[in-house]
């Protein structure tokens, strides 16, 4: 068994297990990686505020929030496949209880830029582990009741006494 290292954020570590099967490498623990390290610019879209890149899904994503309106964020994504698309989603009517994995991304880079929510990435990475570990038939266009999956690990967290993590979890809650 191999250990990559890798960052999530500016400050997460996490580890990546690849097995060998037959001759092809496979994850089995997490293939993403999200870059907040890369240099902050602006262009048409507006200011670049995330990159997220998942190698099992087949996609990169990048974030920009528009500079006029701090509720309007547009979501550039190149899949593996060749195709590409642009999302532009206004954060007030995202449904964090119907969306997908790269929807969920923007939502938390919104929480993280405008309401001050601190590292909200690493509760992107637990959502991102419970869609591998809980979703039969996955793929880019699973849609999933997040604030419900946050619910359960809220309550996960109380009954461990984990307060400061149950903390963050209620505020984020709060603005999904």
């Amino acid at each position: 068994m191999k250990i990559q290292e890798g960052y999530l954020s500016a400050d997460i570590k996490y580890e990546v297990q690849k097995k060998k099967s037959s001759d092809v490498e496979q994850n089995t623990f997490m293939d993403i990686l999200i870059n907040d390290i890369e240099p902050v610019h602006s262009n048409e879209r507006g200011q670049l505020v995330g990159k997220y890149t998942d190698g099992k899904l087949g996609f990169d994503a990048r974030v920009y929030a528009a500079d006029n309106n701090n509720t309007v964020y547009t979501v550039s994504v190149d899949y593996y496949d060749g195709r590409s698309e642009a999302r532009t989603l206004n954060m007030d009517q995202v449904d964090a209880s119907n969306c997908d994995i790269i929807d969920l991304f923007a939502k938390m880079k919104y929480i993280e830029r405008e309401k001050s929510v601190e590292n909200p990435m690493s509760n992107h990475v637990l959502a991102h582990f419970y869609m591998e570990n809980r979703m039969q038939n996955l793929n880019l266009g699973t849609k999933i009741d997040w604030i419900d999956m946050f619910r359960e690990q809220l309550d996960l967290e109380n009954k461990n006494g984990n307060y400061i993590a149950a903390q963050k979890l209620e505020k984020i809650l709060l603005y999904l």
